[in-house]
């Protein structure tokens, strides 16, 4: 998701200075208050793009789910808006996944012939998700529900490992025992009444550390392509966090940007 700076709003200037009362509402009203005043001195330019969640929750000292409740007030107040044209996806085979189907159904749909290999289910503390920013993990569970998984190719090449942290709440802290629905997270997590609707991706380059090679059939400190998603419900509550090494002989990133008109 972009956010881009839509020019003064509809708040009037006395609305914007205001009392200082706001500020007892804590750090989501100071963030607020702060891209709001830049906004209105002109240090943000109607059209700027703004930094991302991660880049602002370290600007602010915050956790990224106050960033997010934060950038939907502003919206709220027609101060910034969400701007379309540019978007990325993850590619297999030259294929684009439809990640909000799960991999598991997406690698299906693009025709690709992948098998998906449980390594293992278990419950863990969210310490072992450095990731996932602390404030998700308490607003999410108190626990998480940890799956290992390997996809390999029909002869047996393994292209990916991924680890996904879900709540450990209802039916799914029960996947231990039960194993995924039809051995997907997606379904694991429709069956719990949960859906994502939001996320974000990072993608970068990491090198394989032992374990993520044996898996992977691979020497350490191979190079892989390596993606981390959170992905949130409508409630702003983490749905999921995964963590993927991805072949890079199978798997890009595509990035597309302009304007569609």
């Amino acid at each position: 998701m972009n956010m881009s700076i839509i020019g003064e709003g509809s708040l009037e200037p006395s609305q914007a200075g205001g009392a200082g009362a706001r500020t007892r509402f804590g750090k989501r009203a100071q963030v607020v208050r702060a891209i709001e005043t830049n906004i209105r001195r002109g240090e943000l330019r109607n059209g700027q793009q703004l930094d991302g969640e991660v880049a602002l929750a370290e600007q602010f000292s915050v956790s990224r789910g106050t960033i997010r409740q934060a950038l939907d007030e502003l919206k709220q107040r027609n101060l910034v808006t969400t701007v379309g044209g540019v978007g990325s996806f993850v590619t297999f085979d030259g294929v684009a996944l439809q990640q909000s189907l799960g991999w598991a159904r997406a690698l299906r749909q693009a025709g690709g012939k992948v098998a998906t290999r449980v390594i293992g289910i278990d419950i863990v503390d969210w310490a072992q998700a450095p990731e996932v920013d602390a404030a998700d993990a308490v607003r999410s569970s108190a626990h998480a529900v940890r799956i290992r998984r390997v996809r390999e190719m029909a002869s047996g090449e393994p292209v990916s490992y991924e680890v996904s942290f879900v709540p450990a709440t209802g039916v799914l802290r029960e996947l231990p025992a039960t194993g995924l629905v039809d051995g997907s997270i997606w379904a694991s997590l429709s069956r719990a009444g949960l859906r994502a609707m939001t996320g974000t991706q990072d993608v970068r380059l990491a090198r394989l550390d032992e374990t993520e090679a044996a898996l992977l059939e691979q020497d350490a400190g191979a190079v892989f392509l390596r993606t981390d998603r959170w992905s949130y419900g409508a409630d702003g509550r983490l749905v999921e966090f995964v963590t993927a090494r991805l072949d890079p002989d199978h798997f890009r990133l595509t990035v597309m940007f302009g304007d569609p008109a």
